[in-house]
Order: structure tokens, then sequence, then C-alpha cells
């Protein structure tokens, strides 16, 4: 089964450049423009990673990672990527990045991901 990648980027060539790279790499790409729709979709499909931009309007990726982690802890990972500075206790890729080091680190959580869903939470 395909795992599904929520990509949130107000950057709609960025939205859609990961979008193309991510169903090559066999992923099911789901994509949004805003942190509100992304909230709509966390809550109707599910999601194995979250991939969002930190910079967006009128909410940011950061609000948007609060928000997961007090509805829906510990489901899914997340990742963030920016030009700007990372955001703390969050993996990051900085703008503009290789895509075969995201290509790594989605593998590396989705993994990790699977390994505590099968064997439950670290003590």
């Amino acid at each position: 089964m395909k795992k599904t990648i929520l990509v949130v980027d107000d950057d709609t060539v960025m939205l859609e450049a990961l979008a193309e790279y991510l169903t090559l790499e066999g992923y099911d790409p789901v994509t949004t423009h805003s942190v509100a729709a992304a909230k709509v979709l966390i809550d109707a499909v599910r999601i194995d990673l979250l991939l969002s931009d930190v910079e967006m309007q009128p909410e940011d990726g950061p609000s948007l990672g609060r928000w997961v982690q007090a509805m829906h802890p510990k489901e899914f990972p997340i990742i963030f990527m920016s030009g700007l500075a990372p955001v703390p206790n969050y993996p990051f890729l900085a703008k503009p990045f290789r895509l075969e080091t995201l290509k790594d680190l989605i593998e590396e959580l989705l993994a990790k991901s699977q390994g505590q869903k099968e064997n439950g939470p670290a003590a």
C-alpha cells in the first residue's frame, strides 16, 4: 500500500514539483496551499507523513505542527522545510534541498513510525 504524504506549501511551483517527485518515488502525495485546508485533510484522510513549509499566511507551518501534536499526537511524522531558520524539535530541510536528502529523510521517518506502531511507543 502506498504511503500518503501530505505536502503543505503556499508556493505552487514547489508544491507541484514535490508532488511529482513523490509520485515518481512511489508515494501518494496529497497537496494543499494552506494550513486550514491541511487540517481538514488530516481529519479526513489517513496521512503517513506531513511535509510542510514553515512560512505561510495567515497560519504558518509551526502552528500546524502544534495543532497536529494536540489533535493527532504521534500518528505520523512531520518534516518542516524553509529557506529560513529550522523549527525546533522537528526534522527540517533547508530550502533549496536535494531531492535525495528528502527521500532519505522520508524513508527514515516512515520506517521509524512503522516500527513504533508495530512495537508500541518506546518506554
